[in-house]
């Protein structure tokens, strides 16, 4: 089941999640389909990648991201984590205009 939202031009959502390791040894897995009307981006971040995008250079999160796509209108991925914890995944809508975005999220 999934969730909608509407994101204004020039503007970000982030969804938050707590992520266990249940997988009895292995690297917790996360997996999200976003649908959106116009590109968008996504990052899959971590507590340093979230506290690096809300600093004024937040633009230089690359090595921080764990995953996401940049400037489409779908994206399906399932990434495996390096460890377990607070996890999120962030909507980047870099264009002037309003877009809809479907997503669901799945771990």
């Amino acid at each position: 089941m999934g969730s909608f939202v509407h994101l204004p031009g020039k503007h970000n959502t982030k969804i938050q999640m707590q992520l266990e390791n249940r997988s009895f040894g292995r690297p917790p897995k996360l997996g999200f389909k976003v649908d959106s009307e116009k590109p968008i981006s996504t990052y899959v971040l971590d507590g340093n990648g979230i506290t690096a995008w809300g600093n004024p250079d937040g633009v230089k999160i690359r090595p921080y991201a764990f995953g996401g796509f940049t400037d489409q209108t779908e994206h399906e991925q399932t990434v495996y984590l390096p460890h377990d914890g607070t996890w999120y995944i962030l909507m980047v809508n870099w264009g002037e205009e309003e877009t809809v975005i479907w997503y669901e999220v799945y771990y």
